[in-house]
């Protein structure tokens, strides 16, 4: 029966090795990890990892300003770490090996998500079990973590934060226990002879690292934290959990697993193809709204609508909020005079409610040219052109935005533009400054998903200076107009 067990997990292993795709599970952690296990569950890990408990070397339990990555794989080779992990997973007394631990840990997760998943026929019970056999296998860690006073001397380390002190930073580390294929073959063929089981070398890698200066004082916070910024750069510690809810559309995550109102979350759906190769596939990129202590309401950014039914996966990738625009724009002051130009707008995201809206913050920098190449332009205050010269256009503004439907950013915003002629002043002495304030809105409709079409309009007033005199002194020209632009936009 051992023996049955362990070609199947072989077999397992063999298929995912050669697939090498990203896959989420219904479960939220499925990973076993040694280390600072305290430092996780604070940050809300609790109950979603197995819990390694061996003796790591003293090299990781010593203190210090950062991590010595070649420091402490030395130290995990010198001590067989990787090895004492294997030895726990198998349960190795120094006489027999076992599967029981293996079995237990893969039906701990088969949960009554899962179970409701088979039953209406998503996926089956046999490849449940399986699905839970393999990461169980490959997917060891040992993490590291310390929080040290920058401000005082280096190598002293915290046990405790004090208030209000912005010198402290907190340090991770992140390795993975490298059980692969040949490993699993060198358990198979001595299973029976302890001798040779005794030879098994498993090596450790180095995963990824980091570091975050402490910006609160509670010490779950500062572990939240942690969480956050372990997960962006580690697979395996991804912060995600299921959707349990269409409408509105909620994930069983929340504050205390490390979100945060405003996160990008993208929605993950499991497919398995003919040849037993499962994946996860991006459906849906979502932001988080409301969040309470343990869930979240999503408001949808683009893609398919996410089901409950279907086990899909809402895992938190963070963007930066940024996005940039390349737009050919179209002006039209009073007497239907038109102005063509091109420009790029950045904008940046600085926060999202409950309700799923946006608030901007809008920069922009453009060359405005006459449409024509030979006109005279006379307003009537008197001041007339000939060949209108280049502007240089450049805006600061606000904007809102929600998204309808999963494909449309509607994008209300006003601005304040500053126009200043190039070239030299002979070619148009009438003309060296403006400023421009146009209120209007903007569709930025999803293309292929960070990439959109952008299409705006406004209502533009624009204030120019009279010749030769400061803006403090001049009683100015008042214009009213239009504007139209069109581009693409990609976000971040």
């Amino acid at each position: 029966m051992k023996k049955i067990i362990l070609m199947a997990l072989l077999s397992a292993l063999n298929i995912f090795n050669v697939s090498a795709r990203k896959f989420y599970d219904s479960k939220s952690m499925i990973i076993g990890i040694s280390g600072n296990l305290t430092e996780l569950e604070e940050g809300g890990f609790s109950n979603k990892y197995f819990r390694n408990d061996i003796q790591l070397p003293a090299e990781a339990l010593s203190t210090g300003k950062k991590y010595n990555k070649q420091k402490l794989l030395k130290a995990f080779e010198r001590e067989r770490t990787g090895k004492k992990i294997l030895d726990m997973l198998f349960q190795y007394d120094g006489h027999s090996l076992s599967e029981s631990l293996l079995k237990d840990r893969a039906f701990q997760n088969v949960q009554l998500m899962d179970e409701e998943r088979a039953q209406i026929g998503v996926i089956d019970k046999e490849t449940i079990l399986r699905e839970d056999y393999l990461p169980i296998l490959e997917s060891n860690y040992i993490f590291l973590t310390r929080t040290v006073n920058i401000g005082k001397s280096i190598g002293q380390l915290l046990v405790e934060d004090p208030e209000k002190d912005d010198r402290y930073r907190t340090y991770w580390i992140v390795f993975k226990v490298d059980i692969t294929k040949d490993i699993l073959e060198q358990v198979f063929n001595c299973w029976n002879d302890m001798n040779k089981y005794d030879q098994i070398n498993v090596p450790i890698k180095y995963v990824a690292s980091g570091c975050f200066k402490k910006t609160t004082a509670k010490t779950e916070e500062v572990r939240n934290l942690l969480a956050r910024s372990v997960s962006q750069k580690v697979e395996a510690f991804a912060i995600r959990g299921q959707i349990t809810d269409n409408h509105p559309l909620t994930v069983n995550i929340g504050g205390f697993n490390g979100v945060q109102q405003g996160d990008r979350m993208k929605i993950y759906r499991q497919k398995v193809n003919s040849k037993n190769e499962f994946s996860s596939v991006t459906i849906a990129n979502t932001r988080a709204g409301y969040v309470s202590a343990n869930s979240t309401r999503l408001f949808a950014l683009s893609g398919q609508s996410s089901s409950y039914k279907k086990g899909d996966i809402a895992v938190i990738r963070l963007d930066r909020g940024i996005g940039h625009s390349l737009t050919y724009n179209l002006l039209s002051m009073e007497y239907e005079t038109k102005y063509h130009g091109v420009s790029y707008t950045f904008d940046k995201r600085f926060a999202f409610n409950k309700h799923g809206i946006s608030s901007y913050a809008l920069g922009s920098i453009g060359l405005i040219m006459d449409k024509s190449e030979d006109i005279d332009i006379e307003f009537d205050h008197g001041i007339e052109y000939d060949d209108m010269p280049s502007i240089i256009d450049v805006g600061l503004g606000l904007g809102l935005g929600k998204t309808f439907f999963s494909r449309v950013e509607i994008m209300p915003y006003a601005m304040v533009h500053y126009l200043y002629a190039l070239g030299e002043e002979d070619d148009y002495e009438d003309f060296t400054e403006a400023v421009r304030i146009p209120i209007g809105v903007k569709a930025n409709v999803n293309i292929l998903y960070p990439l959109q079409l952008t299409l705006g309009a406004e209502y533009n007033f624009m204030i120019q200076k009279e010749p030769e005199e400061s803006w403090g002194d001049s009683e100015g020209a008042i214009y009213k107009g239009w504007g139209i632009s069109a581009g693409l936009r990609v976000v971040f």
